[in-house]
């Protein structure tokens, strides 16, 4: 499984993607270095839902790690599949922020509900290289 924090992210920290991200997305599939195009491709999508700032809390972690939380999101299903990825996008600026793993396992069918499920990222203390 394939994870990825935009540059911007990196540099600027999780708040970067909670002011940023409008668009949570489950995807089929996903791979390191897929562009924006790719990943948001008509039939790799399988549900999307917007989302705002307000969306996402951001929290202390273990050992001082900051950890951004997204609230899950309740969608009719565009696509069909078994998602294999949760994409945070902006696309106004057409943009992946961030991806995890989606693991709930749920095979989702075009037309129905289906829920995105709550995501934790985390960034840790940085330690010598």
């Amino acid at each position: 499984m394939a994870f990825y924090l935009a540059p911007e992210v990196l540099d600027n920290g999780l708040a970067y993607l909670q002011a940023n991200c409008n668009q949570v997305v489950a995807v089929n599939a996903y791979a390191i270095g897929d562009s924006y195009a790719t990943v948001m491709a008509g039939s790799n999508v399988t549900v999307s839902a917007a989302m705002t700032s307000a969306d996402f809390a951001l929290s202390n972690g273990a050992s001082n790690a900051r950890v951004l939380t997204s609230a899950s999101k309740t969608a009719t299903a565009s696509g069909s599949g078994d998602p294999t990825h949760i994409v945070f996008v902006n696309t106004a600026t057409s943009k992946i922020l961030g991806v995890t793993q989606e693991s709930s396992g749920v095979s989702v069918t075009a037309g129905v509900s289906y829920t995105i499920p709550s995501t934790s990222l985390e960034m840790r203390q940085p330690t010598a290289a």
